[in-house]
């Protein structure tokens, strides 16, 4: 894929962050990371574009000497592409360093103790780590390791392990995104799924999890799907009381089934003066604006057949498979409608898709009306400035990708909980599910937006007010958004209260929550390429995916 390569310090620092080489107490010897014969599988998930995931080889290739200094060399390989990157590390007097090019630069200290505060490498100067607790655990090698419980505002949100790794971090950096990245994220979150040495299985992701859950008290989800979920008999359900942002959706007759602590909203958005002010719109309404739009104009940007589709299932997946019913409808108009949008498509990109110097000048495509259309992610209201103010710079609308049911926007939960109807102990389940949705937590949330309104809302106003960090005395400094292109940072003013009262309404108006089944999408990919190639129509592919998903759908209910 080729994204991000610039990012791949953070990844470095996901690995090598906690290791040091020194002797930790006068008991034992620290036990270093980088050595030969080591290796780990890391999953990097995109929080802005969460269906973006990324696998990555990571091994220990020998020595490296940069300025004078005989390094251990990272060899990075990207899983879904064919990307290598070699980084060099080097440890001393417990301290480790990577080199960024220019000089090899500190990471982490691991002389650090509960209470301490520190400044990650490739984060903004807002964002700063607590070492909450430090412990050592035995592995299942029978080896001691020091563990460093890490968070923000007294919230465990990883963990380091001694000569392992790191797990549930969120990374974040303020550095402009390099001219050939396919999106403009800032916020990324790298987890280690494997360590081996010497090809031995030592640590995974399962152990991460089992290890915070004993410094958070909560039973950490499977990544990058949430926790299955089951119905309960409504004995310890809540009722809604209009005083929730989303809680509604996760409802039934007024009762509460699941229990969402946060949650995202996913949408499209294009420029008022071309899309118009509009929150819904279907694709012959999508296809009469583009037959008046200039030679070259692209709806989507760097879009495939494929991608269209997955895009397609990610909004508009619960028009094609009711729930509740378990009706399917692929053969209507609407998803033959899609069908023939993609294959308009190119099958795959090249380097000569979008001409030499589409990529020198992506991040002006939205406001140079080059592409029309861009899929927004929201956690944060506050993360709409860079959107709206900074990709296309004038006023837009949310509306949505283009279905016939008029709502082409979803909200998700971050984490989803439900009580089993076989749990010899519903009350006291609820009791702590219930804390997720009290003022104590949702007052507290760092990422995601709150279901209770009231801290909803005040997260939405602060998207009005520039943002700020808090220096090591404990004073609060202000500083300008910034957003990039063509080679230059553009200050970007707060959100208007008007925009915020916008996005606020329109959040608040969603009624669809994210449906997406994998085996539905396997269905859907493996009759599509006889469409694409004229072996049959569209209604006849339309008609054998609807007969197959109803067949999967009845068998599975």
């Amino acid at each position: 894929m080729g994204r991000r390569k610039n990012w791949l310090s953070v990844i470095i620092a996901a690995v090598v962050v906690v290791f040091g080489t020194e002797i930790v107490s006068a008991e034992r010897e620290y036990l270093p990371v980088v050595e030969d014969g080591k290796s780990w599988v890391m999953l990097e998930i995109d929080l802005d574009f969460p269906n973006d995931t990324i696998y990555y080889d990571i091994t220990v290739k020998g020595d490296v000497t940069v300025k004078d200094t005989v390094c251990r060399k990272l060899s990075i390989v990207e899983r879904n592409g064919d990307t290598l990157i070699e980084k060099a590390v080097y440890e001393e007097n417990g301290v480790t360093y990577f080199y960024n090019g220019i000089e090899l630069e500190p990471i982490f200290d691991m002389k650090y103790q509960k209470g301490d505060i520190y400044y990650p490498v490739g984060m903004p100067p807002i964002s700063y780590w607590e070492v909450l607790d430090s412990d050592v655990i035995t592995t299942s090698d029978g080896k001691d390791r020091k563990i460093l419980v890490i968070g923000t505002n007294s919230k465990p949100k990883g963990v380091w392990v001694e000569g392992i790794g790191v797990y549930g971090v969120t990374m974040t950096s303020s550095f402009a995104m390099p001219a050939s990245a396919r999106v403009t994220s800032k916020r990324y979150m790298q987890y280690i799924v494997s360590y081996l040495n010497e090809g031995e299985l030592l640590f995974t992701h399962d152990d991460f999890k089992r290890l915070l859950g004993e410094y958070t008290g909560i039973c950490q989800t499977e990544l990058p799907q949430p926790l299955a979920v089951a119905y309960t008999d409504g004995s310890v359900s809540a009722v809604c009381d209009g005083n929730s942002v989303s809680l509604e959706l996760y409802s039934m007759d007024g009762k509460l089934y699941y229990v969402i602590p946060s949650f995202r909203v996913s949408t499209v958005i294009g420029k008022k003066s071309i899309v118009g002010d509009r929150t819904s719109w279907t694709m012959a309404d999508m296809k009469q604006l583009m037959e008046t739009l200039p030679e070259g104009t692209t709806m989507f940007g760097e879009m495939t057949r494929d991608s269209f589709m997955y895009t397609m299932m990610d909004y508009c997946g619960a028009d094609f498979v009711d729930v509740s019913s378990g009706k399917c409808n692929f053969d209507s108009q609407n998803f033959i409608d899609m069908m023939e949008y993609a294959k308009t498509l190119p099958e795959e990109l090249s380097e000569d898709t979008f001409g030499e110097d589409y990529w020198q000048s992506y991040e002006s495509q939205y406001r140079e009306n080059r592409t029309v259309l861009s899929n927004l992610y929201l956690n944060n209201i506050s993360n709409l400035n860079y959107n709206v103010n900074g990709r296309f710079g004038e006023e837009v609308s949310y509306i949505g990708f283009p279905t016939e049911s008029g709502m082409g926007s979803y909200i998700s939960a971050n984490e989803c909980f439900a009580i089993s109807s076989k749990s010899r102990n519903k009350e006291g389940a609820w009791e702590f599910l219930r804390y997720y949705l009290t003022e104590e937590y949702q007052s507290e949330l760092s990422w995601g937006m709150p279901v209770q309104k009231k801290y909803f809302d005040e997260m939405a106003q602060q998207g009005t007010e520039r943002p700020f960090w808090i220096k090591e005395d404990g004073t609060k400094e202000e500083y300008d958004d910034t957003f990039y292109m063509n080679g230059e940072e553009i200050k970007l003013d707060p959100l208007s209260q008007e925009q915020v009262d916008e996005i606020v309404a329109f959040v608040l108006s969603i009624d669809k929550c994210y449906y997406y089944n994998e085996n539905v999408m396997n269905i859907i990919n493996e009759e599509m390429p006889a469409f694409y190639t004229g072996q049959k129509t569209a209604q006849e592919v339309a008609k054998t995916i609807q007969n197959r998903t109803q067949l999967y759908v009845d068998e599975n209910r």
